[in-house]
């Protein structure tokens, strides 16, 4: 590693900091992006992929309205991908069924639609596919919902970021201390190696209390435990994503389907429990029928950024303006990753857009 003080250094090596890390390289600032762990291992890695909030019509208009300009900010980001690199993300219009909604929330579901111009469909039971019929009376298919293979996004950014000349990939090192010696520098201990930069970008997701306390800032983000099931390819494939009670399945292009997610505050222990395995694959049986003949080719978890607000604290520190976080994401990290890029090299640059004033 060269001895050198960089513009801005990025602690976090998820979507949210892989995405920060090149739009604020893009501004043509010199970006050390470092991370404990390889990139993209954590939550980005771990989660389903949809490219929606879950529930959305549960949440504020503000929230929505930043999810469709993130939406089209992703959408410029895989154009760009998919010209600088050689992997398919994978993105899948399957569509997306809801189920399960009680009455109250089907007009809370109907106003949202209408009010995000969302194309929707109400399937009644005598005409829904078979195995939903048990579900409820009713049924929302929504065509144009997305989602994407988080692995293959994440590996595409990282070449991304790999060719970009004003960007340094540092993998595999502990982020141990950060400290503010003046109002125009910061360091942060990363092994044995103290690292300088003029700005700091603290993006390190469930972690992001832990090391923001270390500067004297306490954020609402705790962990999240969400476990995962993967099936291998189902004798009557699934179309279309399904969300049902908290929990969805997701269908992959290559026949396989995950399913998700539990919700669980363990501390920061990322480990497997018997009750989550068993709760994912009653889920999951409860749509597709017995899975007992089929195999769960694995299982994982992820911790996610867990906070008490809508919207990420993406924000420079109160009593330092050269420290910024863009944190606390919960469940959206991936489809809001790239819209809080955007606010916060905006933010960081002194430029002004129409999200500029709010609450982040």
């Amino acid at each position: 590693m060269k001895n050198q003080t960089y513009d801005v250094i990025v602690v976090g090596g998820g979507i949210i900091g892989l995405t920060s890390a090149l739009l604020l390289a893009d501004q043509g600032q010199q970006v050390l992006l470092c991370d404990a762990a390889e990139f993209g291992q954590q939550a980005s890695w771990a989660g389903g992929g949809i490219l929606m909030p879950l529930y959305p019509w549960r949440f504020s208009e503000q929230l929505n309205e930043f999810y469709v300009y993130s939406l089209s900010q992703l959408k410029l980001l895989l154009e760009r991908l998919r010209k600088d690199t050689d992997i398919d993300p994978e993105l899948y219009e399957c569509g997306l069924w809801v189920l399960g909604l009680d009455e109250e929330e089907t007009d809370a579901f109907e106003q949202w639609a209408d009010r995000c111009q969302i194309v929707r469909y109400c399937v009644d039971t005598a005409t829904a596919p078979l195995h939903f019929r048990n579900v409820s009376d009713r049924h929302f298919f929504l065509p144009e919902v997305k989602n994407i293979r988080n692995p293959r996004l994440l590996k595409a950014l990282v070449a991304c970021l790999t060719q970009h000349p004003m960007i340094t990939l540092m993998a595999n090192t502990a982020i141990t201390q950060l400290r503010v010696p003046s109002a125009q520098m910061v360091e942060v201990l990363a092994g044995q190696t103290v690292l300088t930069a003029r700005k700091l970008v603290v993006a390190s997701g469930a972690w992001g209390r832990q090391l923001s306390e270390q500067l004297q800032w306490s954020l609402s983000v705790y962990p999240v435990l969400g476990q995962m099931l993967l099936l291998q390819a189902h004798m009557k494939p699934l179309n279309s994503m399904v969300l049902a009670h908290g929990r969805y399945l997701i269908p992959r292009k290559d026949g396989r389907i995950l399913v998700g997610s539990t919700v669980e505050q363990v501390g920061f222990r990322k480990s497997f429990s018997k009750e989550g395995y068993s709760k994912l694959k009653l889920f999951a049986e409860s749509l597709l029928g017995s899975i007992e003949d089929i195999c769960i080719e694995a299982q994982w978890a992820g911790l996610r950024p867990g906070s008490e607000r809508e919207l990420p604290y993406i924000r420079a520190h109160p009593k330092h303006a050269h420290v910024w976080v863009n944190v606390g994401h919960f469940r959206n990290g991936l489809v809001l990753a790239a819209g809080s890029a955007r606010v916060l090299s905006e933010k960081m640059s002194g430029e002004y857009s129409s999200l500029s004033s709010w609450n982040f």
